[in-house]
């Protein structure tokens, strides 16, 4: 348990990207409990990472969509840069594969048909995500029989009418999900976004994504030329 700046204590570490940690927290307050993304103190100093975190912040709190994980306050204090967020009781659809496996077709659709909600959202506003994938979708089972999907993590989201840079490394995303127009160079649209949740309704099916390598510019060569694998057992309209 720690401070984080004046106003939230740490308790437990969720999960941990490039850039952040997620941790489950307290606002002193009230004691409410918040997920609380912070960024990492070694990247404090790199101004580019800085203005992505502060742009995702930008972003999010202008939304407001029950497909979303709705964020609510910004802690920006000396030695402390911070998003702190609804706390989403459930896991993330990793983990969910992980422990269950292939999901059946009435399930998949159930949790691909919210994530597409959610993303309808926030391309109304005018945004793009650009990283859909399992580890970004939430199931909220805080209503046991009614779980709800939830987007989150907007770390690389961009309002569509500004330019969209590529990386001296290729295109930002991640190549297992990634549109095949993204591996040519062409600026992220929604309907990237759209065709990530597909794979990602993919891989519910069938346990894995439709393409597999270690290698990035084999993946996004297979998701430009390449079919994939017909899943045994899914009915035809899926």
């Amino acid at each position: 348990m720690r401070k984080l700046g004046s106003r939230y204590v740490l308790h437990e570490l969720l999960g941990q990207g490039t850039t952040g940690q997620v941790w489950r927290g307290v606002r002193v307050q009230d004691d409410a409990a918040v997920a609380i993304k912070v960024l990492r103190r070694e990247l404090a100093d790199d101004p580019e990472i800085v203005d992505r975190f502060l742009r995702e912040w930008d972003l999010l709190v202008e939304l407001d969509s029950p497909g979303l994980v709705a964020v609510r306050d910004l802690v920006n204090e000396p030695g402390a840069l911070a998003i702190v967020m609804d706390l989403v009781e459930g896991p993330d659809l990793r983990a969910h594969l992980r422990e269950f496996g292939p999901r059946p077709a009435q399930e998949a659709v159930r949790l691909a048909i919210g994530t597409l909600w959610a993303l309808d959202s926030v391309h109304a506003a005018g945004i793009v995500h650009r990283d859909v994938k399992p580890e970004d979708i939430l199931i909220d089972t805080s209503v046991p029989d009614r779980p709800i999907v939830r987007l989150t993590d907007f770390g690389i989201a961009r309002v569509i009418s500004t330019p969209s840079r590529v990386s001296a490394t290729g295109p930002i995303g991640t190549p297992l999900y990634m549109a095949p127009e993204l591996g040519t160079g062409a600026p992220p649209t929604p309907a990237a976004d759209v065709y990530s949740a597909g794979v990602v309704l993919y891989e519910l099916l069938a346990g894995s994504p439709p393409f597999d390598s270690t290698n990035p510019a084999d993946l996004l060569r297979a998701h430009r030329e390449d079919d994939p694998q017909p899943i045994a057992g899914v009915p035809a309209p899926v």
